[in-house]
């Protein structure tokens, strides 16, 4: 369907390079490599033992691939399947970091499904209404981060869409009510969800490509999507791995119980246990952007007075 919808598309050739550089077999298959090992280290590493042989390998492949990654870029240049000189551009580097955090908390989504299913006997369909909110919120919302961004610069609608991503988390936080609030909690969670990612969505992209020069245009564009998909891998991983790996070890963390009271029904405390400690994960990640933006995305104040 999506080659069919692209069958109008006209062809637009660039005069600004006449060869065609080949293509980066040295630095994707090294790519490719770097994000299975840490895949790898992130799922099954509990299963394998933190400290175990087998995690052990992977983490030093992982670091010995990530070290050639770098060093194969670098020599190439601007040829390179990931142009490392992009980076040298702040509110990039910013932007694309703070993309690939505000992607790697769709865990939220998945977290909040499994709980609602596994502790609560939630059946899919009555689990996945509890969504409708996001993608409404998101559909609906979308140009009006495009229209605050017009009258407010770009750094203040990211700010607002990440600031209600992290009311989300915090919603989804107190894992220990009954099911009835809780189950509350996720629909306005997931409405608050979609609405920040729609104001988040069109300013971020905005922040990252706007100071890049038209020879750089491409290859930005395509490092801030790759930063989208792998932020979202990687997140989703990360959650589903604490949570799982708290849910299914059969004992409760006593930490937790010297602050939090569990109420309601006690044989699935682990399970609401792991999704707490993985949408808490969530919280810092956002956290974390909201903290990069702030230092790294210039206001419309600063911008004028440059």
């Amino acid at each position: 369907m999506g080659l069919w919808l692209l069958r109008g598309l006209p062809k637009r050739y660039t005069q600004i390079k006449e060869v065609a550089a080949e293509f980066d077999y040295p630095g994707a298959i090294t790519l490719t490599i770097t994000l299975v090992s840490l895949m790898l280290i992130i799922t099954k590493g509990g299963l394998w033992g933190w400290f175990g042989s087998t995690t052990i390998s992977f983490a030093v492949v992982f670091c010995l691939s990530l070290f050639l990654l770098i060093k194969i870029e670098r020599k190439r240049g601007n040829d390179a399947l990931i142009n490392l000189s992009l980076f040298k551009d702040k509110k990039f580097t910013g932007a694309t970091i703070v993309n690939f955090c505000m992607n790697s908390v769709a865990g939220l989504l998945i977290i909040a499904m499994m709980l609602m299913q596994q502790a609560a006997q939630f059946d899919e369909s009555s689990a996945g209404l509890l969504t409708l909110g996001y993608g409404i919120s998101l559909v609906c919302f979308i140009r009006v981060g495009e229209l605050i961004l017009r009258k407010r610069g770009n750094r203040v609608p990211i700010l607002l869409g990440l600031s209600l991503v992290m009311v989300a988390a915090m919603l989804l936080l107190p894992t220990n009510i009954m099911t009835g609030q809780y189950m509350v909690l996720v629909a306005v969670s997931m409405t608050f969800f979609g609405l920040g990612l729609a104001l988040f969505a069109t300013p971020i992209t905005d922040a990252a490509l706007s100071d890049l020069d038209e020879t750089d245009a491409g290859v930005g564009s395509g490092i801030f999507k790759m930063a989208s998909s792998l932020g979202a891998a990687i997140g989703v991983a990360i959650s589903t791995g604490v949570f799982t790996g708290v849910s299914m070890s059969g004992r409760s963390s006593h930490l937790l119980d010297f602050f939090i009271v569990w109420m309601g029904r006690q044989d699935n405390v682990t399970i609401r246990e792991g999704a707490m400690i993985a949408v808490f994960f969530n919280l810092v990640i956002v956290i974390l952007a909201i903290f990069i933006t702030w230092r790294s995305l210039p206001g419309r104040k600063e911008l004028t007075k440059k």
